[in-house]
């Protein structure tokens, strides 16, 4: 079990030097955490997405596999919403509902899927960051925009993401086959790691900005909540209800989707809340909370996909 479970640790650890990095700048030299956050929203993840879609090799189940991620992190971040209300009646219900919204498929997704079951499932597991992409971008970025604006703006600043045209170009380009163009490929890898590097640096600036730690232990409580019970249960329900309808699914796909459930909150928790009056130091300490608590959880989740994959499914 160990040694199945070592690399996604040190894999870990050298995304930790990138946060250790961004808190130092972020506690010896004052950085704006709201200018780094409009570069990654407007310009660098819209560019990330939009390249990836455009070379990808997308298909049918591939595109469902994606909507199912979606309805779950919406579906999820909707009831955590609606729930942490009872408890926190503020801005911390936006705050919780936008990291559910968003779990962190990418940075600690997919090493997890690495160490657990090899190379061979990484491209379907990166279609789930697509799916990840459309939850935060769309209902993730609306909720955080009502801690500050009225229903009608938040959606009128939602239609103004670059996102959401750079995906629906790329799937175009894609599904006609255009050529995906040779000098592309560089700048390709530099969003790739650009997109990777600004995110991290961003949660560790937000730790560092933090002089009185945000214990709160409301919201961290709702986190705990939303992690642990509500998006699981929630992707079962997801899974469930399209295998009803005739969606043919692998237990790799279960597999995954088990695995998914139980991700962290996401970079963009802290990246979007950032842009508004969203508690971003708060997030950064939900954000790296729920990271630790997930890789305590490393151990058990193989063994308790295959639990599901044989009992519920089998």
């Amino acid at each position: 079990m160990l040694s199945e479970i070592l690399p996604v640790y040190t894999r870990f650890s050298s995304l930790l030097i990138c946060i250790v990095l961004g808190f130092l700048l972020g506690r010896f030299k004052p950085v704006s955490l709201k200018d780094l956050a409009n570069l990654l929203v407007y310009l660098v993840t819209p560019l990330f997405v939009f390249l990836e879609l455009f070379k990808g090799k997308l298909s049918f189940p591939s595109l469902v596999f994606t909507v199912m991620v979606t309805l779950s992190c919406v579906t999820s971040a909707i009831l955590v919403y609606r729930l942490s209300g009872f408890f926190l009646r503020d801005t911390r219900a936006n705050l919780l509902s936008l990291g559910t919204s968003t779990p962190n498929f990418g940075y600690f997704g997919v090493p997890v899927v690495i160490a657990l079951y090899g190379d061979q499932l990484v491209a379907e597991f990166v279609m789930l960051t697509l799916g990840v992409a459309f939850s935060v971008f769309t209902y993730g970025f609306y909720i955080a925009a009502r801690t500050e604006y009225t229903p009608r703006d938040s959606l009128r600043r939602l239609l103004h993401l670059p996102i959401l045209y750079g995906a629906l170009l790329a799937l175009t380009l894609n599904y006609f086959r255009v050529p995906f163009p040779d000098f592309l490929v560089p700048l390709s890898l530099m969003s790739r790691g650009a997109y990777s590097m600004i995110g991290l640096l961003i949660i560790g600036i937000a730790l560092g900005t933090v002089r009185t730690p945000e214990f709160d232990r409301r919201a961290i409580f709702c986190a705990l909540l939303a992690k642990l019970l509500i998006m699981p249960a929630v992707f079962l329900l997801v899974v469930s209800t399209f295998m009803f309808l005739g969606c043919t699914l692998s237990d790799d796909h279960i597999r995954l989707f088990v695995i998914a459930a139980f991700m962290p909150l996401g970079t963009n928790t802290i990246t979007i809340s950032a842009l508004f009056e969203g508690r971003s130091s708060l997030a950064a300490i939900l954000v790296m909370g729920s990271t630790g608590i997930c890789l305590l959880l490393l151990p058990f989740l193989a063994q308790l996909a295959e639990f599901i994959v044989g009992v519920v499914f089998g």
